[in-house]
């Protein structure tokens, strides 16, 4: 089955507004495979972009293996659930610092305890009362 892109997601990988991309359509620029209510549908393989020349070439094997050239910290201010620090964690970095002024919810204090993070602070004072020394 061929795999089509919709014209949301179009308009994401290219930087660009639906409408733009509604205004491709009605000058000739590129044309949908199909419609339905909501969106239009593309095959990636013959749009003229060459966005998507690369992503249909490139190997997702090959990807995985780039390892960064070095490790990666964050430190997060107004971390909340910690959402974003179990995101960052997914994706490699180290949290050296998590803030906020209440204690983020216990499920998600979990998950954060269990990322592994040797050097992990959860600082829940006001930001302005952070020193180095703790």
């Amino acid at each position: 089955m061929q795999s089509l892109i919709n014209s949301t997601n179009l308009a994401t990988v290219l930087g660009v507004s639906n409408a733009t991309v509604r205004k491709w359509i009605n000058c000739g620029k590129i044309s949908p495979i199909k419609k339905d209510s909501l969106y239009s549908y593309f095959d990636p393989l013959v749009l003229p972009f060459p966005e998507f020349k690369e992503m249909n070439e490139s190997s997702w094997e090959k990807e995985e293996q780039i390892k960064p050239a070095r490790t990666y910290n964050s430190i997060e201010l107004f971390a909340g659930g910690g959402g974003l620090a179990l995101g960052l964690h997914e994706a490699g970095f180290n949290q050296i610092l998590l803030n906020d002024l209440i204690t983020m919810p216990a499920k998600l204090s979990v998950k954060i305890s269990r990322m592994q993070m040797s050097s992990k602070v959860m600082f829940t004072k006001l930001i302005s009362n952070l020193t180095a020394e703790k």
